[in-house]
């Protein structure tokens, strides 16, 4: 996951990951980039651990780092978080390996898009705002106007 100010986005991603990892959401260890960007690290920190709490998420390894981490250092803490986790055999057949990872990519990609489209539904609709066209309509065409519209705006939605 990559630093954001806003932190309540990192924990929409975790939550969106911890989707596929289900029952393994305790073995996971999440790693946080880019927290060069942060001006104050600890009082960032803090916030993104009361920002987990907030939403009932209260067991969470954290690592952040940057660009410029000290690689040693780095893994010196990815070991000594896997090195803490309770020894235990984690069991997933195949079937069900798959079966979670196929769904959390497709949900992933269709968020991915439907992201996209808001952002072009937004586009269009300021668009549509800025246009002088529609007081310009004699009043007996506006019907067939908002009827092409639609028909055009339908057969954008269709393509994606």
């Amino acid at each position: 996951m990559q630093f954001k100010n806003r932190f309540e986005k990192l924990v929409e991603e975790y939550v969106t990951a911890m989707d596929i990892f289900g029952v393994f959401e305790h073995k996971v260890v999440v790693m946080i980039s880019h927290w060069d960007n942060t001006k104050a690290p600890e009082k960032d920190f803090k916030e993104i651990l009361e920002t987990f709490g907030e939403n009932d998420i209260t067991n969470i390894n954290l690592i952040c780092y940057s660009e410029n981490s000290d690689t040693s250092i780095l893994s010196n803490r990815m070991y000594l978080a896997a090195s803490n986790m309770k020894n235990e055999s984690l069991n997933i057949s195949n079937t069900d390996f798959f079966l979670k990872f196929n769904f959390g990519a497709i949900k992933l990609k269709m968020q991915k898009h439907f992201t996209k489209y808001e952002k072009e539904a937004d586009e269009l609709y300021k668009q549509f705002e800025n246009l002088s066209l529609i007081e310009d309509i004699n009043p007996n065409e506006k019907d067939e106007f908002y009827h092409m519209l639609l028909v055009s705006f339908k057969e954008e939605y269709n393509y994606y």
